[in-house]
């Protein structure tokens, strides 16, 4: 298994076994030269015909790697060419496989201790997953994914949909990949913000105390049980977006910057007209009304003033009542979905209204900015905590400042708190100024590096699950509270045998999986293709390919040890697939 981590590093250096591994039975001397060459490339095509070695070669490299903790683990997939689909077959997914990776178990066997290598898979060391599930770790069909849209539930996604990458950009889903039901953990964040995976999901985490350390990328079962010093501090940060989010941008009904000063200091109940209160009259001049609306003070008051038409045409209480708002009190006010998943400016707008009207600023010892928001309405905190995440941003959990019945001083008035009002600190990227209030604006400065740490992980449920492979170069998509998923196997050796029945799409997929200080071995035989058409076979497109990438190489075991009538047969089959080019067994 991976090594725990400790207070220096995320995990403890490998230690690497000098001694040779004893095998039963050794390499010859075309297989030597081979693991020569794996060796030294990240990803092997290595071709041969049946009985040329090619899976023993393979698993002879996994288990002497795994033995001298080279990898921390040995991922085996092979395709399942069978009119049943592997889902139907009885026992857990390592049972289900059993029928197709006999042939690498027995491998295993011929080079090492059964027992032992018994005991590698039953640790997890060894871990045997169909092609299907390379794609990546599986979330609950009940977690959020993030689209250009808006957001949607993962057992909604469907092949050909847009989701958000982890640049923000649209990418789209080119396939789904259902994984049954999984235990499901839930990891909460220091700002409150939580999701859903199972204990293999990847994630990129960074020791808070240690100075100059990387990110390094663990599976949750890797730390989860090592979250915090002396069991008080929290140990383990975690990168968010380095960038907003971009939704496709809509146009809005009420200027946003408008609707976010209602939303903090404006009553929109609907027994009168709009009104809005505020010391700071330069809020107004930033005001856009529809043409027939005027703003006019109230009279003998020092703060209110009434958005009022001119014609009685009441376009503003219209366009209110369209976005459900019209009615609503300073308990119950929340930020419509139009606003939520809108254009950058739309977003940042909104926020500067409500900002603007009741939020504040603070400083830190460290002379940067702490915005201080509150509200008696959680649904609006929770509303400004997603626009803050969308725009790269953190805030803390809500907490309640002040109680329901508790006397305070507003202004000039004693007042009695009819609802818990709550509170949230933000921290914004450092270009985006959650300011337009020239007071507030220009004593506003933030040169913070975001993070999030993690406060706990909890196993919480079973739950079915799946996977989405999509068309982005790093296979990264947006869900919960805007957390970057990872996609890639990292620390391990891969191997896929059988490689000649993986298709193009297939193939792909498997090789851009491949992450940092991973290997992977391509096992195939171009003569031996089960697929019904012999040219989707993608493992000979990679095994040309090769030579032309770096870090790839492509290598040819000649040696045979089958019966010759082997040959003559497979030369056979071969002659009568060209001649009609179709599945010769119609």
């Amino acid at each position: 298994m991976a090594s725990k981590p400790h207070t220096d590093e995320v995990y403890r250096p490998k230690r690497v076994v000098k001694n040779p591994i004893n095998f039963k039975i050794q390499l010859n001397e075309e297989q030597k030269e081979a693991k020569a060459k794996i060796l030294n490339h990240t990803i092997t095509l290595l071709a041969g015909q049946a009985g040329s070695g090619k899976t023993l070669l393979a698993c002879n490299i996994a288990l002497d790697g795994l033995m001298r903790r080279e990898y921390s683990k040995v991922i085996i997939t092979r395709p399942t060419v069978s009119k049943e689909d592997i889902g139907f077959l009885p026992g857990d997914m390592r049972e289900k496989m059993d029928p197709w990776v006999q042939p690498i178990y027995q491998n295993m066997f011929i080079l090492y201790d059964k027992e032992k290598v018994k005991k590698l898979i039953q640790d997890e060391q060894i871990e045997i997953v169909p092609v299907s599930f390379m794609r990546g770790r599986a979330q609950p069909l009940t977690s959020v994914i993030y689209t250009p849209e808006g957001k949607k539930l993962m057992g909604e996604i469907l092949v050909g949909d847009e989701v958000l990458g982890s640049d923000g950009q649209p990418i789209k889903v080119t396939q789904i990949f259902p994984q049954g039901e999984k235990d499901i953990y839930k990891i909460t964040f220091s700002d409150g913000s939580s999701t859903e995976c199972c204990d293999e999901h990847l994630w990129d985490v960074k020791l808070i105390t240690s100075k100059g350390s990387k990110y390094k990328t663990l599976e949750l079962k890797d730390f989860k049980d090592d979250l915090k010093y002396r069991n008080i501090r929290r140990k383990y940060q975690i990168p968010i977006i380095s960038n907003p989010v971009n939704f496709i941008s809509k146009e809005t009904t009420i200027d946003p910057y408008t609707l976010g000063c209602l939303l903090g200091d404006g009553s929109i109940t609907g027994a009168v007209t709009p009104t809005f209160s505020t010391n700071d009259i330069e809020i107004l001049d930033y005001f856009k009304l529809p043409n027939n609306y005027n703003i006019i003070k109230n009279k003998g008051d020092n703060y209110d003033y009434r958005l009022s038409s001119i014609d009685r045409n009441n376009i503003l209480t219209s366009q209110l009542e369209e976005l459900k708002l019209l009615g609503t009190k300073s308990h119950n006010k929340f930020i419509p979905e139009l606003y939520k998943y809108n254009s950058i400016e739309t977003r940042l707008e909104i926020l500067r209204g409500i900002l603007d009207t009741d939020g504040d600023i603070g400083t830190h010892p460290n002379n940067t900015c702490r915005i201080n928001y509150n509200s008696v309405s959680i649904n609006l905190i929770e509303d400004v905590i997603e626009i803050v995440n969308s725009l790269g941003g953190i805030t803390t959990s809500p907490r309640v400042c002040r109680k329901k019945g508790e006397i305070t001083k507003w202004r000039d008035k004693v007042i009695r708190c009819n609802y818990d009002c709550y509170r949230i600190n933000i921290t914004l990227p450092p270009k985006l100024n959650p300011f337009k209030l020239i007071r507030k604006s220009t004593q506003y400065k933030n040169t913070t590096n975001l993070y999030r740490t993690i406060d706990k992980i909890e196993l919480t449920s079973k739950k079915d699950t799946q996977c989405i492979l999509v068309d982005s170069k790093d296979h990264l998509y947006l869900t919960d509270n805007f957390i970057v998923t990872h996609n890639t196997f990292v620390d391990s050796l891969i191997i896929v045998d059988e490689a000649q029945n993986v298709t193009h799409e297939q193939m792909e997929m498997i090789a851009t999986r491949i992450g940092k200080h991973s290997k992977m071995i391509i096992c195939g035989d171009t003569y031996q293709v089960d697929l019904k058409n012999k040219s989707e076979s993608g493992f000979k497109f990679l095994y040309n390919a090769a030579r032309k990438i770096k870090n790839m190489e492509a290598i040819t075991l000649l040696t045979n040890n089958r019966d010759e009538i082997v040959q003559d047969l497979i030369n056979y089959y071969n002659e009568a697939y060209e001649k009609t080019k179709t599945n010769i067994y119609k």
